[in-house]
């Protein structure tokens, strides 16, 4: 099975230098910030500290996956086939209505990890319009 991938660069408006797998949106040209709950999210951001020009993390370079799949991280428990938005902290969470950035692959629950955050594979598609 092939799964088609897309990431870009972009600029990050705030410091996103621990915030790997949480959901951005674009907040001004090329420029991404986290997503909040109910906001359209662009992608998930992944590995944050491409670029480091100038020792600031405000207008860092990031990589944000706008198509594919991408390991979110989540701020509750999300079933296979779920369909995922932001919360307030730019966490996955099930959404029922709203805008989605994409699909649950697997069930995660929250659990204590090392780093303090539990992760699904989500299937990004969107952002999709959830009835």
């Amino acid at each position: 099975m092939n799964i088609i991938i897309w990431d870009r660069s972009f600029f990050a408006h705030s410091d996103l230098s621990a915030k790997a797998g949480y959901l951005v949106k674009i907040v001004g040209t090329r420029i991404v910030d986290l997503a909040g709950s109910g906001d359209r999210a662009t992608g998930v951001l992944q590995e944050p500290n491409l670029v480091d020009v100038d020792g600031l993390t405000q207008g860092r370079v990031v990589t944000v996956r706008l198509l594919g799949e991408s390991f979110t991280v989540i701020g509750a428990a999300v079933a296979a086939g779920a369909m995922i938005g932001p919360d307030a902290n730019g966490r996955g969470i099930t959404v029922a209505s709203g805008w989605a950035i994409g699909e649950a692959v697997e069930s995660a629950v929250l659990a204590a990890t090392p780093t303090g955050a539990e992760s699904a594979n989500v299937i990004i598609r969107g952002p999709v319009k959830v009835a």
